[in-house]
């Protein structure tokens, strides 16, 4: 009887712990303005946007955002966010972003626009693979590393702006020289990390028609090859 009785006991706390579990994991993910997020931390309230969204047009990603009860503040975007929306067009990123992951818009073949966070620190590895309607990027004076893919197939792009800005930031070239940039500012210090012989600026971008660079600008390139 008692033994009986422990069975019992044991099928009924694993049934309440799997609906607790259930319950837990349901509310971590949640729906706003037709975003999916999900939850990084319920104290400090703060949420990232989900992968595999399904959106077209204009969007802007709000800071804060609720699950009905909550707010949450935006602090990141993660892999492949929104990657395949062939109907998305621009996108705003808010302030609060500081953090992005890879190919979070690849193969979103009609964005024309992104507004990236000035709070971004990379920007990593195809984070717009393949977006080749894309036609003038700006480069927030946050961000201090780009990626050695993060432009890959970026066929349309023609103007490239790199903010002003106290710090240096680091460019992998060997993908640039094969875009169709046709106008670059930069406005702080380049540092260029290459696997070619590709010693100049020109060289880099050879379809450049204009260049401005800040008057104290160093140039600095890095010949990876042996």
């Amino acid at each position: 009887m008692t033994q009986r009785f422990s069975m019992k006991g044991h099928y009924i706390f694993f049934i309440l712990a799997s609906l607790i579990f259930w319950n837990v994991s349901t509310i971590q993910a949640f729906e706003y303005q037709g975003i999916i997020y999900d939850v990084i931390d319920a104290e400090a309230k703060t949420a990232k946007v989900s992968r595999g969204n399904v959106v077209s047009g204009d969007v802007v990603i709000p800071s804060i955002v609720s699950d009905g009860e909550n707010e949450f503040t935006v602090i990141e975007i993660e892999t492949r966010a929104f990657a395949d929306c062939g109907g998305l067009t621009s996108l705003k990123m808010p302030e609060t972003v500081t953090t992005i992951g890879t190919s979070i818009f690849r193969n979103c073949t009609d964005l024309r626009n992104a507004e990236l966070s000035s709070n971004l620190t990379e920007i990593p590895n195809l984070t717009f693979g393949a977006c080749s309607s894309l036609y003038e990027i700006r480069i927030p004076n946050s961000v201090s590393l780009i990626g050695s893919t993060a432009f890959k197939d970026c066929t349309g792009l023609k103007d490239f702006y790199i903010e002003d800005g106290p710090e240096p930031i680091t460019i992998y070239t060997l993908w640039i020289k094969d875009l169709s940039i046709k106008n670059l500012y930069v406005g702080r210090e380049l540092k260029l990390q290459q696997s070619s012989n590709l010693t100049t600026v020109t060289n880099f971008c050879p379809n450049l028609e204009s260049i401005i660079l800040a008057s104290n600008m160093y140039l600095e390139c890095h010949n990876n090859q042996k």
